[in-house]
């Protein structure tokens, strides 16, 4: 037999007043379990995300020249903490090198000021020569100011969880990161820790000579390159100074020979330079020699597992003669701090734009450098 339906009846005997007030007690309730929710989701957010944001904040950077210092102020200005590792206790290098354009519009923008640059003019360019110590020094007194902590110590191996291993004077300890970066040169041994390969493209061995003229340049010379029986040879005038360049032929590593000044006078009068040439036979000059000159480039230059990304000297090495080296270490510190904002933007892709945007700037400075071993 069929059942009556006794809801029929019952809703239809209910006032209009009661229907509205059912409603709105509905709504009410609706209203309150959306707002639990709600607030659930803000407790989830506020336990746990400022969690993973701080866990992916830290950055040590293996290497304090041009190129890990200049990192250093790029990840410091994306709001990472920046550590940075660091063998020497002092710059001292003093080989002189020159910065583009682009160079010093990076120095202005990271408002940093380089002691002993002079800026000149060379093919219609702004160019800043200085020696390479007190680039060095501009930049570590920037991070000084900037509070990023510097380390002396060396580099030993990768260890377990994120961590390095690293020795100084008093023993062996252990540094954490969320992102490493190579910055410690042409031998890099966090390149070589992380199994990077590095493309060997020529070796060679150079000597500088400096010399004092007392009058100055308006703007800088470099000559063209001449090529002798087993070197190259050139020579650059800026302001007061001249420098005289001489490289060994690929192939004559053995029987490239610079043992007195009386040689390297000899090897500039061949060339024509009589004024220069007396400067050196009198020892008028400052010799530094036993340059070791390398051109190779890492085969990748991340290491996504171990979170490594490799710059500078330690990504690409190359020419001398128009400091494009130095220039390509300060861009490659660029493309770092444009991985810092593109891995928490994108971090599928971040590591893959760095790679790319890395083999590109340093392809430019190896197809530049290719002359060096002609």
């Amino acid at each position: 037999m069929e059942r009556p339906n006794r809801l029929l009846p019952s809703l239809a005997s209910l006032s209009f007043e009661s229907v509205v007030k059912a409603k709105s007690r509905l709504v009410n309730c609706i209203v309150h379990i959306l707002k639990i929710k709600f607030n659930l989701c803000l407790c989830v957010c506020f336990f746990c995300l400022p969690v993973i944001s701080l866990q992916a904040k830290s950055v040590l950077i293996v290497g304090a020249g041009p190129a890990g210092l200049a990192s250093a102020i790029e990840a410091h200005q994306r709001g990472y903490e920046v550590t940075l590792l660091e063998k020497r206790d002092e710059y001292t290098r003093s080989q002189l090198i020159f910065l583009l354009e682009p160079s010093l519009a990076l120095l202005e923008k990271w408002d940093v000021t380089i002691p002993h640059m002079k800026v000149f003019c060379f093919n219609n360019e702004k160019v800043g020569g200085v020696q390479i110590k007190y680039l060095e020094k501009g930049l570590e007194e920037k991070i000084h100011q900037l509070g990023i902590k510097k380390i002396q110590g060396t580099f030993v191996d990768f260890a377990e969880d994120f961590r390095v291993k690293a020795t100084d004077a008093e023993g062996t300890f252990s540094l954490s990161y969320d992102f490493l970066v190579a910055a410690d040169g042409i031998h890099s041994q966090v390149r070589e820790a992380a199994h990077i390969p590095s493309r060997h493209l020529g070796s060679a061995r150079g000597v500088w000579i400096w010399m004092n003229f007392s009058v100055p340049f308006d703007e800088c010379e470099v000559s063209s390159i001449l090529t002798k029986e087993t070197y190259f040879i050139r020579k650059i005038s800026v302001w007061n100074k001249k420098i005289i360049f001489l490289q060994s032929l690929p192939n004559q590593l053995e029987n490239f020979c610079t043992s007195s000044l009386q040689d390297l006078s000899d090897k500039a009068a061949e060339c024509g330079w009589h004024q220069e040439a007396e400067l050196i036979a009198k020892g008028n000059v400052r010799v530094c020699d036993n340059i070791e000159i390398l051109l190779q480039q890492a085969e990748t230059f991340v290491e996504e597992s171990k979170s490594v990304l490799v710059i500078g000297d330690a990504a690409a090495c190359g020419s001398f003669f128009y400091g494009k080296g130095v220039n390509t270490a300060l861009l490659t510190a660029t493309i770092a701090g444009d991985f810092f904002d593109n891995i928490q933007i994108n971090p599928e892709a971040a590591y893959g734009i760095f790679n790319q945007e890395i083999k590109k700037a340093t392809d430019e400075l190896i197809n530049h450098s290719m002359f060096l071993f002609k």
